[in-house]
């Protein structure tokens, strides 16, 4: 049989292509991940083609197609996310819309009164229950208003994990049922087979049940992520106060250091004054080498690059900031601070700006001391609409491999410590206007963020 005979039909077939179409735009939505237009058109149309050649392995087997989809998308684009992810990802779409689609299905029973097989007989069932089922999807996210970021950080929240993965499990089980109970229903309709039991009354129980089964594991998800972010908020505002106290008492040591040094050039202006008076050169030349000079290199010294965060208005960055170069400074890395303009609140969400701006500083601090000649190199500037913020930390290494530090679990550090740069991946993926852009050259480590 050649490949035109076979008989592809727009009730089965474009019914199948149209699923998988669905399936892949509510994994799109619920995973925030990006997948290209031509992925989501292109796995469909590849699927329908192997349904048509393999329909009764692709039927039973019809659960495992995402996650092998997913393998091969990880294999390209190398998705940074955990293994519960991806668990997550992998089956929830599907076994989703296959809820929705079991639901519209036992509705359209109940107000017909039809059994399935009767149903199935009707050319366009297949087409209508995806349609009807998609509808009851769209108006369930809208009611429970999923919040995908919520939920994606609570799936890499390792306390989680184990919930997540009975959830999933529960997912595929009640999936796998509502399947089986459908072919037995169909084969029982055909006169096969004799069974006993009402299908249709155990198919409909086990949607209902499952159905809420997954609302209480969102909202409970939802409101242990919303708790730990609160924790955090307020571990955030804790520091930023200890972090406020010590910026202050900075400064205020840097206006007494100021002060002295006022009151010393007063005393060497009398000086100098009497040595030009009686044209005594040498002890110009003296009193400059031996305090003026001297004095200079202390005005410039590293204490003095911290304090060119006050141009940054937002206490919470600037405390943050002040933070962890005075660390840097008590580590006996070299500093060099620049903030040319005055900058306002990120056009980004605080914390989310916050954590990152944490992340890139520890591991640019980690870094450099390790270093014999450690520095770090701080940029907040604006370049037209965007803001720049450029962290640069010097390396023991001529050259970091930038393609592999931000894979969860890579560390230069040890096995399995490297989740800070792979978390701040994870923060600033969720944001379309921001780029950070990651370069190692010469001993030099620069992490450049641009937020439009």
């Amino acid at each position: 049989m050649s490949f035109f005979e076979f008989p592809i039909t727009l009730e089965y077939e474009g019914v199948f292509f149209l699923k998988w179409v669905i399936i892949l735009l509510i994994f799109r939505q619920i995973s925030l991940y990006k997948l290209s237009w031509q992925y989501c058109l292109g796995i469909p149309l590849f699927l329908t083609f192997l349904e048509v050649f393999y329909y009764d392995i692709v039927g039973l087997f019809e659960i495992l197609l995402l996650p092998t989809v997913l393998t091969v998308v990880n294999y390209r684009n190398k998705l940074n996310w955990t293994r519960t992810q991806f668990f997550f990802y992998s089956f929830f779409p599907f076994s989703l819309l296959q809820l929705f689609i079991s639901l519209a299905t036992s509705f359209i029973l109940f107000c017909t009164n039809l059994t399935i097989a009767q149903w199935w007989e009707y050319q366009w069932s297949d087409f209508v229950s995806l349609f009807l089922g998609t509808i009851f999807y769209h108006l369930f996210y809208d009611f429970v208003r999923m919040d995908n970021k919520i939920i994606h950080s609570g799936l890499s929240n390792f306390k989680l994990k184990r919930v997540v993965v009975l959830f999933v499990a529960s997912v595929v089980t009640s999936s796998e049922f509502i399947f089986i109970l459908d072919v037995l229903n169909y084969i029982q309709g055909g006169g096969w087979i004799e069974v006993s039991v009402d299908i249709i009354h155990i198919r409909r129980i086990i949607s209902i049940v499952y159905f809420f089964v997954m609302i209480s594991f969102l909202f409970y998800i939802s409101e242990e992520v919303k708790k730990e972010q609160e924790n955090e908020l307020i571990s955030l505002k804790d520091q930023q106060l200890n972090s406020m106290a010590s910026y202050s008492e900075h400064i205020e040591s840097l206006y007494t250091q100021i002060r002295g040094f006022r009151h010393d050039y007063t005393n060497l202006l009398v000086s100098l004054n009497e040595a030009i008076n009686h044209n005594d050169m040498p002890a110009v030349k003296s009193i400059y080498d031996s305090v003026l000079a001297e004095s200079g290199k202390s005005l410039n010294a590293d204490s003095y690059q911290i304090g060119n965060l006050a141009k940054i208005s937002n206490p919470s960055v600037k405390s943050i900031i002040s933070a962890k170069l005075m660390e840097a400074h008590q580590k006996g890395i070299a500093l060099k601070v620049e903030v040319e303009d005055y900058m306002d609140s990120p056009k980004m969400e605080l914390l989310d700006f916050i954590r990152t701006l944490s992340i890139l500083l520890d591991n640019a601090i980690e870094a450099a001391e390790m270093c014999k000649e450690p520095s770090l190199i701080f940029a907040y500037f604006k370049d037209s609409n965007r803001d720049i913020l450029i962290v640069e930390n010097s390396t023991i290494t001529p050259q970091i491999n930038t393609k592999t530090i931000f894979k969860r679990g890579f560390s230069s550090k040890g096995e399995n410590r490297g989740i800070g740069l792979a978390n701040a991946k994870e923060i600033l993926d969720k944001y379309d206007n921001v780029i950070l852009n990651t370069t190692s050259v010469n001993y030099q480590f620069r992490q450049e963020m641009r937020i439009e």
